[in-house]
């Protein structure tokens, strides 16, 4: 997803959002291998719903989903918290990775 950068219907800016998820949990050792995903808008084209952690752009921040699955037997991550700002998601992210992690 491009996000509002290239996208006439991106919310919020989901490149540079990702580059920071990306930056602050690479090298993360983990019992299986994370995906994420940031999407500018609710067209979902990175199907963050469907990662193991995933953001969607909503106006007023972004709406954090969780335990989603894309492999065989495919579903829907589960909301986690809604329309909250990048601080927020990233300190949520850290304690429901430390949950996971541990």
């Amino acid at each position: 997803c491009v996000g509002s950068s290239w996208c006439r219907y991106g919310v919020g800016n989901s490149v540079d959002f990702a580059v920071t998820v990306e930056n602050r949990y690479k090298g993360l050792r983990a019992p299986h291998k994370l995906k994420s995903a940031v999407s500018g808008c609710i067209r979902e084209c990175a199907e963050a719903s469907c990662k193991d952690f995933g953001m969607i752009a909503v106006e007023g921040g972004y709406d954090l989903y969780v335990c989603g699955n894309g492999g065989v037997t495919p579903k829907h991550g589960v909301l986690l918290a809604a329309s909250i700002d990048d601080e927020t998601v990233l300190k949520y992210l850290d304690r429901f990775l430390m949950y996971y992690v541990l």
